[in-house]
């Protein structure tokens, strides 16, 4: 409260949050998507596969990115969702879901990097394109 108080709001618009006085913070906050997922986000725009509609979330991507862990499979992408970095659960496909409006509680047809196709059914979208980690598909 003392920081707002004395906050020039010239210089800083924004409001401090207690997050900005967490010196012994992780990337694990939820500030930042997990690693796995910024590297295949990074190599889908390498290989110019990773849709322009979902530009949106690739700078935070981007800067929790960990180089050194790229998934074996890159993403599941549709027309209006991809799923990046899925992972093979016992009930679906987990990972970092990017979906618009338009695929909101409908099956779509996915394919993998290998052009493998996967029917899978999205959950309810509320706003016009979410990014969603830790989603399952079935």
């Amino acid at each position: 409260m003392h920081a707002n108080s004395n906050r020039d709001p010239k210089k800083k618009s924004k409001p401090y949050s207690f997050k900005d006085f967490t010196f012994y913070s992780d990337n694990e906050s939820g500030e930042l998507p997990s690693g796995r997922y910024g590297s295949a986000a990074i190599a889908l725009v390498r290989e110019r596969r990773f849709p322009d509609w979902a530009l949106f979330c690739f700078p935070q991507l981007k800067s929790g990115a960990d180089l050194d862990s790229v998934p074996s499979i890159l993403a599941f992408i549709a027309e209006d969702a991809i799923l990046l970095a899925p992972i093979k659960t016992q009930s679906g496909w987990s990972g970092l879901l990017i979906a618009r409006e338009s695929a909101s509680e409908k099956t779509r047809q996915f394919k993998d990097d290998n052009g493998n196709v996967y029917k899978l059914t999205l959950p309810f979208v509320e706003t016009k394109v979410i990014a969603r980690e830790g989603i399952t598909l079935y």
